[in-house]
């Protein structure tokens, strides 16, 4: 964690890092109808600056931003009937990308840690189509957490 300037004792900066499992994909639909879905498995490791300010003594909010390499390790597509087909071999193994991310941490001595609401965007770099045809697919998400955090004291 990094230290506070001496006229901000309120403010918190710190660097976190996480290993997340991210479920992406996306339904694509004509006349409200499902036609074809693709199905991504990641592992995501985002490493952020995180920014806290004392709102009170038991409430912090904060903003994140950083980078993220994701590993692919399941890809699949699925027709409009479920029937699902392998499609790994045609995406990169890897995506590079950056969160931005908002939320707020609240402490609660009685269970000795925090709850916490978080809200990110990932917005990846990295052309992840292999075979260079079809034009560019990028990952975009939108990611909602709610987490307990232990602490240890």
């Amino acid at each position: 964690m990094l230290q506070a300037p001496t006229w901000a004792p309120w403010l918190t900066l710190s660097i976190q890092s996480e290993v997340l499992f991210a479920a992406k994909g996306v339904n694509v639909e004509l006349e409200g109808e499902k036609i074809f879905a693709y199905h991504f498995n990641y592992i995501d490791i985002p490493l952020l600056a995180r920014s806290s300010v004392a709102a009170t003594p038991t409430i912090h909010p904060y903003i994140t931003v950083g980078p993220m390499l994701s590993i692919l390790i399941s890809a699949e597509d699925e027709n409009r009937f479920g029937d699902r087909t392998d499609i790994q071999e045609f995406l990169t193994n890897t995506d590079v990308g950056l969160v931005f991310g908002a939320g707020t941490s609240v402490d609660i001595p009685a269970i000795r840690g925090a709850v916490t609401l978080d809200a990110r965007y990932d917005f990846g770099l990295r052309d992840i189509n292999a075979t260079g045809m079809g034009g560019f697919v990028k990952n975009r998400v939108f990611a909602f957490t709610l987490a307990y955090e232990y602490r240890i004291r």
